[in-house]
C-alpha cells in the first residue's frame, strides 16, 4: 500500500510525534515518568522562558539599601505539588560586589519569580 493510502486509513498516525514519543519511552521504560508535551496546555505560563533577562532585588540589612542582581533564565520547570513555575539563572551582575561572589554565576537551585522584573525578552519563542 502506498503512504497516500495509509493516510486515508490512518495508519501513519503510528508515526506521529506523540506516539512514537510514547512507544519509544515505554520500550525504555520511562513512559509513566515522563509526561508529553501537551500537559503544558494544562499549565498557567509561565512569567519568563528561557533567554529573558531578569533583575531580582532585595533590601540588604547590612547595608540598609537595596541590592539587585541581573541574570538570564537559563530553565523553566513547573513544580507539581507546589503549583507553580521555578527558574535557573545564569546571573551575571550585581551590586552586591563585596561579598566575594564572581559574575556569571550559575544558580543551580530553582528560584521562584516573586521578586524578578523582566529587563528583556529572550529570543526563545519555543512552547510560550
Amino acid at each position: 500500500m502506498t503512504i497516500q493510502g495509509d493516510v486515508s486509513h490512518g495508519g501513519t498516525q503510528l508515526l506521529t510525534r506523540s506516539n512514537a514519543s510514547k512507544y519509544a519511552l515505554g520500550w525504555l521504560g520511562l513512559g509513566s515518568y515522563v509526561q508529553p508535551l501537551t500537559i503544558l496546555d494544562n499549565l498557567p505560563k509561565p512569567n519568563f522562558w528561557f533567554g529573558d533577562i531578569v533583575k531580582y532585588s532585595w533590601f540588604s540589612d547590612d547595608k540598609k539599601r537595596i541590592e539587585w542582581e541581573t541574570g538570564q533564565i537559563m530553565g523553566v520547570t513547573w513544580h507539581p505539588e507546589e503549583k507553580r513555575w521555578l527558574y535557573s539563572v545564569n546571573w551575571t551582575e550585581s551590586t552586591n560586589k563585596n561579598q566575594g561572589f564572581t559574575y556569571p554565576a550559575f544558580d543551580d537551585c530553582l528560584t521562584d519569580d516573586s521578586d524578578f522584573k523582566l529587563v528583556a525578552k529572550g529570543k526563545f519563542e519555543g512552547c510560550q
